[in-house]
């Protein structure tokens, strides 16, 4: 029997200890970047560049655990992990490797810049910030909820206002520093929509998990459609049955609303969350915060 047959057969539910060191990559990464905080927090000689060599480890150690998942037969039909909140299949693996890779190559490559007596002024804050960042764009990746989503991309967003602030550039600079610190407006901005968004798409749907969302759409915009033909009647013969059967008519009021009231959250709900996305990326409205992050 192949695995493939097995997994149909017989689905097992995963133990803690399974979903664990099936996210090894993901818990080695926020693993390493708490310990090089702790680490810039007790330092007494800062020297730049000194917390390199430890976060290059621990990203190493999360390649080789994310590049043993790779065509692994456990993911050919993919599966949620963590009460639904997070995926595992072909597709999360490969973009992990690729996530790690990409972080471990700014980390390796990040050099200083400026004045040397600026660039001897050694600090930590840099390869924490990255491995967090790293951390939630792999929580975007394994995302199998929205409110997961969410959470990665906060984590995300935030190392990277955090990490334009650490630099010996923005720490020399007032008008830099207080430049920075005005890009919290969109990013805070963008997280209360994005917030609202998911919480709209809840009321509509009555889920965030993404695993449900095409189920859960289908049936709205079907209960949608079976709502016509009480809008047609209401608009040939509204008059004449509010006359003649009250009640029927304020049925076909009732039919209407209960029918039409989930899409009309969920449409609105997805413009409010793309504009979230466009905040929190700097391209729309707040065009300045690309600028800033293309200088860092």
């Amino acid at each position: 029997m192949t695995p493939l047959i097995a997994a149909l057969a017989k689905p097992e539910p995963p133990t803690l200890a399974a979903d664990l060191l099936a996210h090894a990559p993901l818990g080695i990464v926020v693993l390493v970047a708490l310990v090089l905080l702790m680490t810039d927090a007790f330092a007494r000689t800062r020297e730049a560049g000194f917390q390199r060599p430890l976060a290059l480890l621990g990203l190493a150690l999360a390649i080789v655990f994310a590049a043993r998942e790779l065509g692994s037969s456990e993911l050919d039909l993919g599966r949620f992990a963590a009460g639904g909140f997070l995926l595992r299949d072909h597709l999360t693996a490969l973009a992990d490797l690729l996530v790690l890779v990409a972080s471990a190559g700014v980390v390796g490559l990040a050099r200083e810049h400026g004045p040397p007596a600026r660039t001897t002024r050694g600090f930590g804050e840099r390869e924490p910030l990255i491995l967090l960042a790293c951390a939630g764009a792999m929580v975007c990746v394994h995302a199998g909820d929205l409110l997961s989503v969410w959470l990665g991309l906060e984590l995300l967003g935030l190392a990277s206002v955090v990490l334009l602030l650490a630099s010996h550039d923005a720490a020399a600079s007032a008008s830099k520093r207080a430049m920075l610190l005005r890009q919290l407006v969109p990013a805070l901005l963008g997280s209360v929509l994005l917030i609202f968004g998911v919480a709209l798409i809840y009321a509509a749907l009555g889920t965030t998990s993404l695993d449900g969302f095409s189920r859960a759409l289908t049936r709205v915009f079907a209960q949608w459609g079976g709502v016509q033909r009480w809008v047609l009647l209401l608009e040939r013969y509204g008059d004449e049955v509010a006359k003649t059967d009250p009640a029927m008519h304020g049925q076909a009021h009732a039919e209407i609303v209960r029918g039409m009231a989930p899409a009309a959250l969920f449409l609105p709900a997805m413009l409010i969350l793309l504009a979230a996305l466009l905040a929190k990326l700097g391209l729309w409205p707040f065009v300045r915060r690309r600028e800033l992050d293309e200088d860092a």
